[in-house]
C-alpha cells in the first residue's frame, strides 16, 4: 500500500503545492456528493480502513459496477446485492432505485470531511513553513486514492 505523510520534512514544497488543488477539489466534490447520497435516502454509513493489518490476508479491492474505478474515498455498497459503487454513479444508482433497496445501502469511507479539510490545512501550514523547520513525522497520512 503505498501512503503520504503530509508532515515529512522530505516532502517537496513543489509537490506539496501541486497536491493542495487536488484534495481541495477532491474534498468539495466528496461534499456535495456525500450530501446528495444522505438526500436520495441512504442513513447508513461506515468508516473502513484500507490498511491490512494482517500479513497474509489479501486487501480488499473495491470497484465502481459501472465504470470499474478503484474506490479509495468513499463509495456505496448495496449491501443485499454486494456491489459498489463510485459517488457519481451511487448517485444515478440510488435516483433510479426503489425505497427498498435504498434501505440495503451504504455509504462506506476511509476519510470524513473533517479529515480532508485538515489534511488541507496541514498542506497549507507546510508550504508556509520556513526551509530550516522540521516537523513532526507523525502527522495524517494519505493512502493510495
Amino acid at each position: 500500500m503505498t501512503h503520504f505523510n503530509f508532515q515529512d520534512q522530505h516532502t517537496c514544497r513543489a509537490t506539496l503545492k501541486i497536491i493542495k488543488p487536488l484534495l481541495e477539489k477532491l474534498r468539495d466534490v466528496e461534499y456535495v456528493q456525500r450530501t446528495m447520497i444522505t438526500d436520495l435516502g441512504v442513513k447508513s454509513n461506515e468508516r473502513i480502513s484500507l490498511r491490512n493489518d494482517k500479513k497474509n490476508q489479501v486487501e480488499d479491492e473495491y470497484e465502481c459496477e459501472v465504470c470499474s474505478a478503484n474506490l479509495y474515498v468513499s463509495f456505496l455498497c448495496d449491501v443485499k446485492e454486494d456491489t459498489y459503487f463510485c459517488l457519481e454513479h451511487a448517485i444515478e444508482y440510488l435516483q433510479k432505485a426503489k425505497q427498498q433497496q435504498k434501505r440495503a445501502c451504504k455509504l462506506l469511507f476511509t476519510h470524513s470531511k473533517e479529515e480532508i479539510s485538515s489534511l488541507i490545512k496541514i498542506v497549507n501550514q507546510r508550504i508556509q513553513e520556513p526551509d530550516d523547520t522540521s516537523s513532526d513525522s507523525s502527522g495524517l497520512y494519505l493512502f493510495r486514492y
